[in-house]
Parts: C-alpha cells; structure tokens; sequence
C-alpha cells in the first residue's frame, strides 16, 4: 500500500477516518494511505508534507578513507550541494 506525506497546521495532533486514528511524529508530519479522498485531507487542514532528504553516509562508514570524501556544503535551501570546482563552467556558459 503507498503512501503519502502530509502535514497539518501548527499544535496539530491528528485525526481519524473510518475508525482508524492518525496522528504526527515529532516533525508534525503523517503518513496516510494514498487512497484517502483529498476532500478528508484538506478538511483536517492537512496539507502536502515537504520531501524528507536523508544525507548520503561518509565513505568512512562505507569503509572508505574518510579523508578522501568529497565535502558537502548546505545550502540555504536545506539541500546538500558540493562545492564549485575551480574553473569549471556555470550552467550558462561563463566561468563562476
């Protein structure tokens, strides 16, 4: 059975449909059966949830060198970018 992510207003501490009770973990976010009507959803206040990024493990715990891993930067957004490589070339063509 798939599943989505929503999320409700803030304090919010979950609802039921059809006898089966749903409530939020500690982020405020609730995984309910894709196949619940939106209309239930939207009535609770409930809204998509933003999309959980997981970082990828260092290679030391792959059993790599971990002084050999690529660094990663967070960006403002919350995304994991690498830093820009020295004279590498931008999406539009002039160097950064």
């Amino acid at each position: 059975m798939s599943k989505i992510r929503v999320q409700g207003p803030e304090n919010f501490g979950g609802f039921s449909h059809e006898g089966v009770g749903y409530t939020p973990d500690d982020d405020g976010v609730i995984e309910v059966p894709a196949h619940l009507p939106t209309e239930v959803l939207l009535s609770h206040g409930l809204k998509p949830a933003a999309v959980k990024v997981t970082k990828p493990l260092a290679k030391s715990a792959k059993g790599g060198d971990a002084d050999s891993a690529d660094p990663v930067v967070d960006d403002v957004d919350g995304k994991d970018a690498k830093p820009p490589v020295k004279g590498a070339k931008s999406a539009k063509g002039g160097e950064q």
